[in-house]
Protein backbone atom coordinates (compact mmCIF):
# COMPACT_ATOMS: atom_id res chain seq x y z
CA UNK A 1 0.00 0.00 0.00
CA UNK A 2 0.98 3.84 -0.88
CA UNK A 3 -0.67 5.61 2.09
CA UNK A 4 -0.80 9.40 1.94
CA UNK A 5 -0.27 10.61 5.60
CA UNK A 6 -0.32 14.53 4.47
CA UNK A 7 2.63 17.22 4.02
CA UNK A 8 3.93 16.45 7.53
CA UNK A 9 5.11 12.82 7.28
CA UNK A 10 4.81 12.68 2.69
CA UNK A 11 3.85 9.16 1.57
CA UNK A 12 4.73 6.01 3.05
CA UNK A 13 4.93 2.30 2.36
CA UNK A 14 3.28 -0.31 4.43
CA UNK A 15 3.29 -4.32 3.21
CA UNK A 16 -0.09 -5.74 4.35
CA UNK A 17 -1.83 -8.67 2.58
CA UNK A 18 -4.78 -7.32 1.10
CA UNK A 19 -5.57 -9.62 -2.22
CA UNK A 20 -8.97 -11.74 -1.12
CA UNK A 21 -10.75 -8.66 0.77
CA UNK A 22 -9.60 -6.11 -1.93
CA UNK A 23 -9.47 -7.14 -4.97
CA UNK A 24 -9.66 -3.97 -7.07
CA UNK A 25 -6.76 -1.84 -5.29
CA UNK A 26 -8.57 1.50 -6.71
CA UNK A 27 -11.40 0.36 -3.56
CA UNK A 28 -8.77 1.63 -1.23
CA UNK A 29 -8.32 5.05 -2.78
CA UNK A 30 -9.84 7.96 -0.58
CA UNK A 31 -9.89 5.75 2.34
CA UNK A 32 -8.77 6.79 6.09
CA UNK A 33 -7.10 4.19 7.54
CA UNK A 34 -5.69 3.11 10.87
CA UNK A 35 -1.79 2.82 11.15
CA UNK A 36 1.67 3.07 13.24
CA UNK A 37 3.89 5.54 12.11
CA UNK A 38 6.18 5.36 14.54
CA UNK A 39 6.85 1.35 14.33
CA UNK A 40 9.98 1.66 12.61
CA UNK A 41 10.74 0.42 8.97
CA UNK A 42 10.67 -3.31 8.94
CA UNK A 43 11.38 -5.47 6.31
CA UNK A 44 8.33 -7.80 5.53
CA UNK A 45 8.78 -10.66 2.75
CA UNK A 46 11.49 -8.78 1.20
CA UNK A 47 9.62 -5.61 0.94
CA UNK A 48 10.09 -2.39 2.77
CA UNK A 49 7.33 -1.30 4.91
CA UNK A 50 7.66 1.92 6.69
CA UNK A 51 4.37 1.78 8.95
CA UNK A 52 1.88 -0.69 9.96
CA UNK A 53 -1.69 -0.69 9.27
CA UNK A 54 -4.22 -2.31 11.31
CA UNK A 55 -6.80 -4.56 10.52
CA UNK A 56 -9.33 -7.15 11.74
CA UNK A 57 -10.27 -10.66 10.29
CA UNK A 58 -13.48 -11.94 9.22
CA UNK A 59 -14.22 -15.42 9.69
CA UNK A 60 -12.46 -16.80 7.02
CA UNK A 61 -9.32 -15.20 7.82
CA UNK A 62 -9.15 -12.50 5.58
CA UNK A 63 -7.82 -8.97 6.96
CA UNK A 64 -9.90 -6.28 6.39
CA UNK A 65 -8.29 -2.51 7.28
CA UNK A 66 -9.52 -0.53 10.74
CA UNK A 67 -10.92 3.17 9.39
CA UNK A 68 -11.75 6.25 10.84
CA UNK A 69 -15.58 6.78 11.75
CA UNK A 70 -17.70 9.11 10.37
CA UNK A 71 -16.32 13.04 10.39
CA UNK A 72 -13.04 12.18 9.81
CA UNK A 73 -11.12 13.42 7.36
CA UNK A 74 -8.00 12.39 5.58
CA UNK A 75 -4.93 13.89 4.88
CA UNK A 76 -3.01 16.39 7.51
CA UNK A 77 -6.21 16.51 9.73
CA UNK A 78 -5.58 13.14 10.99
CA UNK A 79 -2.14 12.91 10.91
CA UNK A 80 -0.24 12.88 14.24
CA UNK A 81 -3.78 11.74 16.14
CA UNK A 82 -3.77 9.73 18.95
CA UNK A 83 -5.94 6.61 19.03
CA UNK A 84 -7.25 6.84 22.83
CA UNK A 85 -10.19 5.40 24.34
CA UNK A 86 -13.41 7.59 24.43
CA UNK A 87 -13.41 10.20 27.49
CA UNK A 88 -9.49 10.74 27.39
CA UNK A 89 -8.02 13.05 26.16
CA UNK A 90 -4.24 13.53 25.38
CA UNK A 91 -1.68 16.10 24.99
CA UNK A 92 -1.11 17.57 21.68
CA UNK A 93 2.79 16.83 21.54
CA UNK A 94 2.69 13.79 18.93
CA UNK A 95 6.46 12.56 19.71
CA UNK A 96 5.60 10.92 23.07
CA UNK A 97 4.67 7.49 23.00
CA UNK A 98 1.45 6.93 25.17
CA UNK A 99 1.52 3.30 24.91
CA UNK A 100 3.61 0.42 22.38
CA UNK A 101 2.13 -0.99 19.86
CA UNK A 102 3.04 -4.61 21.13
CA UNK A 103 0.95 -3.45 24.80
CA UNK A 104 -1.67 -2.01 22.63
CA UNK A 105 -2.38 -5.24 20.72
CA UNK A 106 -2.10 -7.50 23.85
CA UNK A 107 -5.09 -5.07 25.32
CA UNK A 108 -7.67 -7.60 23.81
CA UNK A 109 -8.75 -4.94 21.15
CA UNK A 110 -11.99 -6.10 19.85
CA UNK A 111 -15.31 -5.43 17.28
CA UNK A 112 -18.09 -4.82 19.02
CA UNK A 113 -21.35 -3.41 17.62
CA UNK A 114 -18.94 -2.65 14.33
CA UNK A 115 -16.79 -0.17 16.71
CA UNK A 116 -13.36 -0.88 17.80
CA UNK A 117 -12.93 -1.44 21.60
CA UNK A 118 -11.28 -2.21 24.93
CA UNK A 119 -11.93 -4.79 26.98
CA UNK A 120 -14.60 -3.25 29.00
CA UNK A 121 -16.26 -1.94 25.86
CA UNK A 122 -15.00 1.60 25.91
CA UNK A 123 -14.37 2.60 22.26
CA UNK A 124 -11.68 4.06 21.13
CA UNK A 125 -11.14 6.88 18.58
CA UNK A 126 -9.73 10.04 17.47
CA UNK A 127 -10.61 13.56 18.67
CA UNK A 128 -10.58 16.55 16.02
CA UNK A 129 -9.44 19.70 16.55
CA UNK A 130 -12.80 20.58 17.53
CA UNK A 131 -12.75 17.97 20.75
CA UNK A 132 -15.02 16.03 18.29
CA UNK A 133 -14.33 11.96 19.35
CA UNK A 134 -14.21 10.13 15.93
CA UNK A 135 -14.66 6.37 16.75
CA UNK A 136 -12.69 3.57 14.97
CA UNK A 137 -14.70 1.59 12.63
CA UNK A 138 -14.95 -2.25 12.75
CA UNK A 139 -14.69 -3.45 9.18
CA UNK A 140 -18.32 -4.35 8.72
CA UNK A 141 -16.96 -7.98 7.26
CA UNK A 142 -15.17 -8.35 10.64
CA UNK A 143 -15.87 -11.37 12.41
CA UNK A 144 -17.93 -10.29 15.44
CA UNK A 145 -15.38 -9.63 18.39
CA UNK A 146 -12.79 -9.98 16.29
CA UNK A 147 -9.30 -8.99 17.72
CA UNK A 148 -7.44 -5.96 16.15
CA UNK A 149 -3.88 -6.99 14.51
Amino acid sequence: LMLDLGATLGTRRSSAQLPLTYPVPGELVGKIIVCVCNFGERKIAGFRSQVLVLGMDDVAGNAWLVQVGEGGEGGDDMVGKRVVAEGQHVADDTTSVIIDIQEFLDLGVKERDGFVVLPDHTRLGVYDDNGVFIPLIAPKEAAPNTILH
